[in-house]
């Protein structure tokens, strides 16, 4: 399930929108806590554990040049790296399509990350540095 800006908390801690989030109460009171003190968490931000953006590089050039932006020449790294990189999917939709409609855009997105997610499971590797 995926997250976004309308997820947000309220004075509990918890995430309204999101229905797998508990509150930090919740977490320091779970059996694992009991077993060894919660000392931290870590959100592992895109990036972090491994270096996927060259997947989501190769699911943007594959379906943009399918759907004949930039006249169905592939986007290069340097485009990638400069417009789309790092971006969220609600603002890269108006950016890289500004005249069309937005929910037609926000689809283009979503087949984005389906196909991002097929080839996560078949190409993402963690850094080394990470795996002990």
């Amino acid at each position: 399930q995926t997250r976004n800006a309308e997820t947000y908390c309220d004075t509990d801690d918890k995430l309204i929108t999101d229905p797998l989030c508990v509150s930090l109460s919740e977490l320091s009171s779970s059996a694992l806590s009991k077993l060894a003190p919660l000392e931290a968490i870590l959100f592992d931000i895109d990036g972090t554990l491994c270096d996927s953006d060259p997947i989501h590089f190769c699911a943007f050039r594959e379906l943009l040049q399918q759907v004949g932006f930039n006249n169905g020449v592939p986007i290069s790294e340097e485009f990638y790296s400069a417009n789309i990189s790092g971006g969220h999917n609600d603002d890269l939709a108006r950016a890289l399509f500004p005249d069309l409609d937005h929910d037609k855009a926000m689809k283009f997105m979503d087949d984005k990350e389906a196909l991002y997610r097929r080839y996560i499971n078949s190409y993402l590797l963690p850094y080394y540095s990470m795996i002990w």
